[in-house]
């Protein structure tokens, strides 16, 4: 299992770690990979999420696609497209990604 380091982020009163690490995303279809991406891993999460314009960059058809509803901490809902597509950083991992 790899480890990585966390970056700290100056809190007003506690400095936060956060777990960004550089990643690039490969959509199998369009055999398109992004550039280096600092994402924010949650190696707990059920889905993984990422903006649709990273989604539009790497050739996504949304018009084809299931959506999904997802509701966030504040209970506050949001849909998203699901999608497959490879996550590579240190070593290579497949994962459900949902734009």
């Amino acid at each position: 299992m790899p480890k990585f380091p966390y970056i700290v982020i100056p809190g007003k009163d506690n400095d936060v770690y956060k777990p960004w690490i550089s990643v690039n995303l490969n959509y199998l279809k369009t055999h398109k990979i992004t550039p280096p991406i600092w994402a924010l891993i949650d190696s707990g999460a059920d889905n993984c999420l990422c903006s649709m314009e990273i989604g539009f960059w790497l050739g996504i058809k949304f018009k084809k696609q299931p959506q999904k509803v997802f509701t966030a901490a504040n209970g506050q809902q949001f849909s998203g497209f699901k999608e497959r597509i490879k996550l590579f950083f240190t070593y290579r991992y497949k994962l459900l990604l949902y734009v």
